[in-house]
């Protein structure tokens, strides 16, 4: 007799659960084990005891049936077990831009974000210095400068340029603070301290840099705050002419710019210190002190000058006291001559016509009586007046 252990009517010689009452015999799995009594009644593909029904992975065994993105396929048969938010096939935790699908994964600067969100995509260190730049472009990458200011459009930003207003001698130094922007002096070395450097220094030794404009540097300009090309230095003191209060050194100061003074009428002649008349001869030896006279002429050798001398031809006649006619010399240069009133160079003591010129003296009749001043010129008794032929004594017209 057969044994029906679950008295389900199907002997225990057939019975695929024995021990379960399963007249239907049902074996979903055709495993042999009826689905009563079968831990996988729909079947196990992967032998990993998880029943295909419920299996997350009913290919590929995975008996913990693990599933990180909770997405209901195990990670095991999962492509992309931790999820894929974005939807691009590229799971989460390999996924370089998450959140932003990207199937391509672009990474241009390879700093791992991908450039669909990536802020600073040419920039692997994303605006490192944090001005919204991005370093690729930023002209200071690692000093924040968002006005990107770049005075002298070198490439270089303010902040970070060395020389921010340009340096166009190339020498280092901004053109700002350099004494010779135009031309390259690293040493910016600048003697006098006049705030342009030795280089492009016209007096590179004078910090008033020829303040008198003569060409001449101040440290060696014998005059230096007044113009002197020339340097003219006639005493040789070192101090030029045309600041020196003795430029001839003859003890008289002249007016202390080689001109004359009260004290030196000639301060570029040490042969002359006074010259009153400013002919060139000093008042020590000058004939006429007051009236100029450079040729000293004296014609009656007195020492006094011609044109200064009372009396200048000696001839006890005095003149205009210049050498000049008066009422008592009519001409005071020719001794020979005192009064000539009427100006023929004959002095009236001989002139035989004193008022009347006539330096030839004509005098036909003989009678000491100049023929202009003779009332009767032949001296045959008839006035000129009433005498046919004044000039002919024998005249046949005589009455």
């Amino acid at each position: 007799e057969t044994t029906d252990s679950d008295n389900d009517t199907v002997g225990d010689n057939v019975d695929n659960c024995l021990v379960d009452a399963n007249t239907d015999q049902l074996d979903t799995d055709s495993d042999g084990a009826g689905d009563v009594c079968d831990s996988t009644p729909t079947g196990d593909t992967d032998n990993d005891t998880i029943d295909n029904a419920v299996d997350n992975c009913p290919a590929i065994a995975n008996t913990d049936q693990l599933d990180t993105d909770s997405d209901g396929a195990g990670n095991v048969c999962d492509s992309t077990p931790n999820g894929d938010d974005d939807s691009d096939t590229i799971d989460n935790l390999a996924d370089n831009c998450p959140a932003i699908a990207n199937t391509d994964q672009l990474d241009t600067d390879s700093d791992g974000a991908g450039d669909v969100c990536d802020a600073f995509p040419n920039d692997a260190d994303n605006d490192i210095d944090g001005d919204t730049v991005s370093g690729d472009i930023d002209n200071c990458p690692t000093i924040a400068n968002t006005n990107q200011l770049d005075s002298d459009s070198d490439g270089a930003g303010d902040v970070c340029d060395s020389t921010p207003n340009g340096d166009d001698d190339s020498d280092t130094i901004d053109n700002l603070a350099d004494n010779c922007p135009a031309i390259a002096n690293t040493d910016q070395l600048d003697t006098d301290s006049d705030g342009a450097g030795d280089v492009c220094d016209a007096f590179p030794n004078d910090a008033d840099n020829d303040i008198d404009g003569d060409t001449v540097s101040g440290d060696i300009d014998n005059c230096p705050s007044i113009a002197n090309t020339d340097q003219a230095d006639l005493d040789g003191d070192l101090t030029g002419n045309v600041c020196d209060i003795d430029a001839d050194a003859d003890g008289a100061n002249g007016d202390g710019a080689g001109g004359p003074s009260v004290t030196d009428s000639n301060d570029l002649d040490a042969n002359i210190t006074i010259d009153s008349d400013s002919d060139t001869v000093d008042d020590l030896t000058d004939n006429c002190p007051n009236t100029s006279n450079t040729d000293q002429a004296d014609l009656d050798g007195d020492l006094t000058g011609n044109v200064c001398d009372i009396d200048a031809d000696g001839d006890g006649a005095n003149g205009d006291g210049a050498g000049g006619p008066s009422a008592t010399d009519s001409n005071d240069l020719d001794a020979n001559v005192s009064v000539d009133a009427d100006s023929d160079n004959i002095d009236d003591s001989v002139d035989n016509c004193p008022s009347d010129a006539n330096n030839d003296q004509s005098d036909i009749d003989n009678d000491t009586q100049g023929d202009v001043c003779d009332s009767d010129i032949d001296g045959d008794t008839l006035a000129n007046a009433v005498d046919p032929d004044p000039l002919n004594s024998e005249s046949k017209y005589h009455f």
